[in-house]
């Protein structure tokens, strides 16, 4: 489980491209677990209101998101979370 925090902590800003920070990793390389946390990061983030923006509506951010597949989300994970809704998404994994 820490193994598994430290991998979601350290890498869920990695792009599935490569063009991510820290550490520039890219597709399989990142973690599981960070890839998916990135797409709940970016989701949270565009669908509620932050001190430095006002949140999207959902479809917005699921043009967004879908724009986004295969350059900064994993292609596969993206479209199942896009095919199930957030609702639904984390009953698909064991975070």
């Amino acid at each position: 489980m820490l193994q598994m925090a430290h991998d979601i902590a350290l890498s869920h800003h990695e792009w599935w491209n490569g063009e991510g920070y820290p550490a520039g990793l890219s597709g399989e390389d990142i973690p599981e677990a960070a890839r998916i946390v990135a797409l709940a990061d970016v989701y949270d983030a565009l669908s509620n209101d932050r001190v430095y923006a006002q949140a999207l509506p959902p479809d917005e951010v699921t043009d967004y998101m879908f724009e986004r597949r295969g350059t900064q989300f994993d292609p596969c994970i993206q479209r199942l979370s896009a095919t199930l809704g957030f609702k639904g998404f984390g009953r698909c994994f064991k975070i």
